[in-house]
């Protein structure tokens, strides 16, 4: 500044204190997996300067997490963190806290990002060949919007006989009708999140045995003993129990029961 003192020019000069802040930009990727399914969280920072920042991360309870969390030196003006879960079991929301380390003096911010955690529960079925049955895929523990549930035959998408619930207190259940059975089989039931759809997707088997069943019929004198047979083809051999009953649907009382292995 420059004025007139006594008729003679003056300089005055006034110290300038500069509290320079930077923009950045912060991209967040949360995740819904499968129990037990490895997976990462990341906090992607852009437009940040050369010295970088300071990423800290912290559970719903606020407390600090160490363990798993690795953070990138900048490239092109971006860093990422990433927290990584080993072996997930439940759900959760975390916050990714950010500092600038050229300006110390700057707002500290944070972000928050979720992680999901289903359950899958398969119901497998061993029916008499010809008869109709239904496999079932149920996921529980899933996040408001859902899931989508695919069937496979090996590698062929099963669109017909599929059905899937809307999610009701937080659990879907999908359905694959099998109209005829004839052969042993393993169907596979995919998930994939409707929430954050670049999750791993997951998958289980549900297995279809078929078995056939043959029984002898005759026709005897009235008085004489007679003894009918009944044998069972193609059980998977596990443990299953065999029994007669009458038209009425009572069991026998003088028939033998066998446990087939």
């Amino acid at each position: 500044e420059y004025f007139m003192r006594n008729g003679s020019m003056a300089l005055t000069v006034f110290n300038v204190h500069v509290l320079e802040r930077l923009i950045s930009v912060v991209t967040t990727t949360s995740r819904e997996v499968r129990i037990g399914t490895q997976t990462a969280l990341t906090c992607a920072i852009s437009n940040v300067l050369p010295s970088g920042v300071t990423v800290q991360w912290r559970d719903g309870s606020k407390n600090l997490l160490d363990e798993n969390v690795q953070t990138s030196s900048v490239l092109n003006g971006k860093q990422i963190s990433t927290l990584t879960f080993r072996n997930p079991e439940f759900s959760g929301t975390y916050s990714c806290f950010i500092r600038s380390n050229s300006f110390v003096n700057s707002d500290e911010c944070s972000v928050t990002v979720t992680l999901g955690v289903y359950v899958v529960t398969t119901t497998s079925r061993e029916v008499r060949m010809g008869t109709q049955t239904t496999l079932t895929c149920a996921i529980s523990n899933v996040l408001p919007s859902g899931v989508t549930v695919k069937w496979r035959d090996g590698n062929t998408q099963i669109d017909e006989n599929v059905d899937i619930s809307t999610v009701v207190n937080d659990e879907q259940m999908s359905t694959l009708t099998i109209m005829n059975a004839q052969i042993d089989y393993q169907y596979s039931c995919f998930i994939s999140s409707n929430t954050f759809p670049d999750s791993a997707e997951s998958y289980d088997v549900a297995i279809l045995g078929v078995y056939e069943m043959k029984v002898s019929s005759y026709d005897v004198l009235a008085g004489t003993v007679a003894t009918l047979s009944c044998s069972l083809e193609g059980i998977t051999g596990k443990t299953v129990r065999l029994w007669w009953s009458n038209s009425k649907g009572n069991q026998v009382v003088n028939s033998k029961d066998h446990t087939v292995r």
